[in-house]
């Protein structure tokens, strides 16, 4: 779960599905996040030489934009996204890597 900064979310509402390649996510402002691709054209093919490591799993793009990054822990898939609503605003966004009725992976 990621959400703005002290805001306690009141609910959620699924959004659609995101995927995983090499069993990891980046979570970030897509739209700065395509405007920085064009800028640097190398970033399909080489994202590290954007990245800088802040803290473990947040990098900070070529212009200070965060992109958050998870392991799914199991490799590739697809995994339901859900938005997280406080007074009816998104706040922040879910991903369920692993369902609560859902067998752990051995």
């Amino acid at each position: 779960m990621f959400c703005l900064q002290g805001v306690s979310p009141e609910g959620l509402n699924k959004i659609g599905e995101t995927w995983a390649d090499v069993a990891t996510q980046g979570i970030c402002d897509f739209d700065l996040y395509a405007r920085i691709a064009r800028e640097y054209p190398k970033l399909a093919d080489n994202p590290d030489e954007l990245f800088e490591v802040e803290d473990p799993g947040v990098f900070t793009l070529a212009d200070k934009a965060e992109l958050i990054r998870v392991s799914t822990g199991f490799g590739d898939g697809t995994f339901n996204l859900y938005e997280l609503l406080a007074n009816g605003d998104r706040v922040g966004v879910e991903v369920e890597l692993i369902r609560s009725d859902e067998e752990y992976p051995i």
